[in-house]
């Protein structure tokens, strides 16, 4: 399954740079806010 353009989410630069440090508590809550539906999917099909 290949997706559109719409449904690609782009990763912030600023939030990459962040999850570098693993004590960022709030900076891997946003991650797991925007990608925790993609990761879960991935999972499952795995």
């Amino acid at each position: 399954m290949k997706l559109t353009r719409d449904e690609l989410i782009p990763t912030r630069a600023s939030l990459i740079l962040r999850l570098k440090d693993w004590q960022d508590s709030a900076s891997w809550a946003d991650f797991f806010k925007v990608y925790w539906k993609l990761i879960y999917g991935v999972a499952r099909k795995a």
